[in-house]
């Protein structure tokens, strides 16, 4: 994996915070300082973002490769020891930060349109941050899998696959449900989650941008 900052995260605190600081109660915020919100934080966010979606497509299908033809598993087995999925989805500033954002939409009066759509293109970030994360699918079984997968990768295990997991409850399953999972992702949650992002983003995008 390349290495990344956390996928436009900071970026959406400071569009949430502005927005609320240019919008207010009005009914609209003036056009300049729409656009200057939309290229200062919504760009930014977005194309973290889809830095974030090609580095996890590119690193998950290299785990799916390794579990299924059962070669490179070092390499694989450093990706999903890295548990960066997991860190970066350590983001309860962001959820607070929607929550505000959610209660202000639901408020009582007129919001301006921007506002709605904003809502909803951080409510599909948050997402796919979700979908961006096949693994682990419960704590206990993860951690017990990718330990047992490198404890067998140092000991030199011929076929490290076959094992029998048997302190998993998966069992010798394990190998087999994880590159379901995995494959589930890069082929069908990501890119769809992903897809709702652009769709948002676009729409933001026009709103904001009075000469597009």
């Amino acid at each position: 994996m390349t290495t990344l900052p956390v996928p436009g995260l900071s970026a959406l605190v400071s569009a949430i915070k502005f927005m609320f600081d240019i919008v207010g109660k009005s009914v609209e915020a003036p056009s300049e300082k729409r656009r200057k919100w939309f290229e200062d934080h919504i760009d930014k966010s977005y194309n973290q973002l889809k830095s974030i979606h090609d580095d996890y497509t590119k690193s998950f299908s290299l785990v799916l490769a390794a579990l299924k033809e059962n070669k490179n598993l070092e390499e694989g087995i450093q990706v999903l020891q890295s548990e960066r999925p997991k860190e970066i989805l350590t983001r309860q500033e962001v959820k607070e930060n929607l929550f505000a954002l959610r209660d202000y939409r639901l408020d009582k009066g007129k919001k301006p349109r921007v506002v709605l759509t904003f809502y909803d293109y951080v409510a599909t970030v948050d997402s796919y941050l979700n979908a961006a994360s096949p693994v682990p699918f419960g704590e206990t079984w993860y951690t017990y899998f990718i330990n047992r997968l490198s404890d067998l990768l140092e000991s030199g295990a011929e076929n490290p696959l076959q094992d029998d997991f048997e302190a998993c409850a998966q069992g010798n399953r394990a190998p087999k449900i994880a590159a379901e999972e995995l494959s589930n992702a890069i082929h069908n949650n990501m890119p769809e989650a992903f897809s709702k992002v652009q769709e948002l983003y676009a729409k933001l995008r026009v709103q904001c941008l009075s000469d597009v």
